[in-house]
C-alpha cells in the first residue's frame, strides 16, 4: 500500500468517526426529547388523577347537599302557591270591601 492509499483509509476512518460521533449526538438528543415527553406524560397522568379526585369530591359533596336543595325547591313552590292563594284572597276581600263601601256611601 502506498501513502496515498493509507491517507485515503485514514480520511475514511476520520469521516466514519465523525459520522459515528454525529450519530451518538443525534441519539442523545432524541433520548433527551423522549425523556421530556415521558416527564410530560407523567405530569399529565398525575394532573389527571388530581382532577379526577377533585371531581369525585365535588360529586360526593353535591350528593350530600342535594336533599337540602330539593327541600328548598319544594318550600319555594309551596311559598309561590301560598302567595297565589293570598293574592286571590286579597283580591276577593278587596272586591267585597269595595262593594260594601259603595253600598254604605251610595257610590255606584
Amino acid at each position: 500500500m502506498g501513502d496515498g492509499t493509507l491517507n485515503e483509509v485514514s480520511l475514511m476512518l476520520g469521516e466514519l468517526k465523525a459520522e459515528m460521533a454525529e450519530g451518538h449526538r443525534q441519539r442523545d438528543i432524541m433520548f433527551e426529547k423522549l425523556d421530556k415527553i415521558g416527564q410530560s406524560v407523567q405530569q399529565s397522568i398525575t394532573h389527571h388523577h388530581a382532577v379526577v379526585a377533585e371531581v369525585n369530591a365535588i360529586k360526593k359533596k353535591l350528593l350530600e347537599i342535594q336533599p337540602t336543595i330539593d327541600e328548598m325547591n319544594n318550600l319555594k313552590q309551596r311559598g309561590i302557591g301560598a302567595l297565589a292563594v293570598v293574592g286571590v284572597g286579597a283580591g276577593s276581600i278587596s272586591a267585597v270591601l269595595v262593594k260594601v263601601g259603595n253600598s254604605l256611601f251610595g257610590l255606584s
